[in-house]
């Protein structure tokens, strides 16, 4: 199973229609996703390991950007403490954070992806980087 966190803003409309809709792509990629953890911020993860974390902070509001950012921050310093795990920085409005303000900072790193909900790449780039994963899977169920 991949361990997954998904993190989203809870300045959206409704946080848990964020969560699901998220869950709900993800299974679209019949990969064996397991979700661990629902959060609103990079404080519930500290530490902890997942396989996949997905970040979705696209707050328009006032002050949020800051906060978008911080968010989009510590989410890359998670990926670059957990090398073997998955970062997915999902939205248009949370990935430009990403590009513009804090690549400069990070540089390439391999274990974060951009994603944009209508983008086809994403599976691709999710079956490769999971394949141990699935493969383990399929041998559990036979």
């Amino acid at each position: 199973m991949i361990e997954t966190g998904i993190i989203c803003d809870p300045v959206s409309n409704d946080v848990e229609d964020d969560w699901k809709e998220i869950e709900e792509r993800l299974r679209l990629f019949e990969l064996p996703i397991d979700v661990v953890l629902r959060g609103v911020g990079m404080h519930q993860i500290k530490d902890r390991s997942l396989d996949l974390l997905v970040i979705d902070y696209g707050a328009m509001s006032l002050g949020a950007s800051s906060t978008g950012e911080w968010q989009v921050r510590s989410a890359c310093e998670w990926a670059e403490n957990h090398p073997g795990s998955l970062l997915v920085i999902w939205t248009w409005f949370t990935q430009r954070l990403y590009e513009r303000e804090l690549r400069e900072q990070f540089g390439h790193i391999d274990n974060i992806i951009s994603y944009f909900p209508n983008s086809e790449s994403l599976s691709i780039k999710l079956e490769k980087w999971f394949a141990h994963k699935v493969t383990e899977n399929e041998n559990a169920q036979i």
